[in-house]
């Protein structure tokens, strides 16, 4: 076959697991291809990865093409400092409002959606908003992601909120935000491949871990950003999938079912070697009490 083809989120949140690829002593069979996490869920849906890290909702939502692979996310356990919404309004008085929406991500949607529905009891209007549109030109509140979000500065007497703070302050959950996943027919006729990716991927994270001034120094060059905020985002992020995170995604799965964004619950169903059965973490089905 041809290279396996790999995705990767242009942002500089993935830069402490593909630097050592990308930059440092690790090779990868693998093409990588870089794109915002709304375009990495496209490509995936159509064919066009064969692993890659997508948006945590893409995968409940197109489970039955794909699934997880183990150790990896995009988490924060709190604070995570690339998710905001930003209001020129306190978010309690969000009710009957408008609110435009990054382009960029599917699983923040979704996670500010629940925040305001099922935690504050809030009904708001919703807005899709264009590539480098003023987040807030004709709304009263915007979400922001990404390298856009560390890089946006409000204005005097804007609000401002962590959703991942405000994910933890109400369900006491960690926060995922994306997974990695091979596409189930790759998965079957190239095993291999996945595995020696998941190495790959697995080894360069730990190279990140040991060289973070050098990571911290390329998301530098990437943003403009000064070296001591990077590196306290970059402590922030969780890059595994342990226990602890797979309750958090499994509570923000039945959460996006009970406000009717998920047709039901969701079982996270985790990629073995082969020989090994496959690792299904299930979500517990309860009557929703927000349809």
């Amino acid at each position: 076959m041809s290279s396996p083809r790999l995705g990767r989120v242009s942002f500089i949140n993935c830069n402490p697991l593909y630097d050592g690829l990308e930059n440092g002593p690790y090779q990868t069979s693998a093409v990588i291809k870089a794109h915002p996490p709304s375009q990495l869920n496209r490509m995936l849906v159509e064919g066009e990865l064969d692993i890659t890290p997508v948006s945590s909702i893409a995968y409940a939502r197109h489970k039955e093409i794909c699934v997880a692979l183990p150790d990896l996310s995009i988490s924060a356990d709190g604070e995570v400092m690339s998710v905001l919404l930003v209001s020129k309004i306190p978010i309690t008085k969000l009710g009957g409002q408008t609110i435009a929406l990054t382009p960029y991500s599917a699983t923040s949607i979704v996670l500010l959606k629940i925040l305001l529905q099922k935690y504050l009891g809030l009904s708001a209007t919703y807005v899709a908003r264009k590539a480098g549109q003023d987040p807030l030109a004709d709304a009263a509140a915007g979400l922001i992601i990404g390298d856009e979000a560390l890089l946006y500065r409000p204005q005097p007497g804007y609000y401002v909120y962590d959703l991942a703070a405000e994910w933890k302050k109400h369900t006491g959950h960690a926060m995922v935000f994306a997974l990695w996943v091979a596409r189930r027919e790759f998965a079957g006729a190239h095993p291999d491949h996945v595995s020696a990716i998941l190495s790959d991927i697995t080894n360069s994270r730990s190279w990140g871990e040991s060289h973070q001034t050098q990571v911290i120094r390329r998301a530098q060059q990437d943003t403009g950003l000064g070296y001591h905020l990077l590196e306290r985002y970059f402590k922030l992020l969780q890059f595994n999938l342990t226990a602890r995170h797979q309750a958090g995604l499994l509570h923000f799965y039945r959460s996006a079912w009970e406000i009717g964004l998920l047709p039901e619950p969701v079982n996270l169903e985790i990629w073995r070697e082969p020989g090994v059965p496959l690792y299904t973490q299930q979500s517990h089905r309860r009557r929703a009490a927000y349809s």
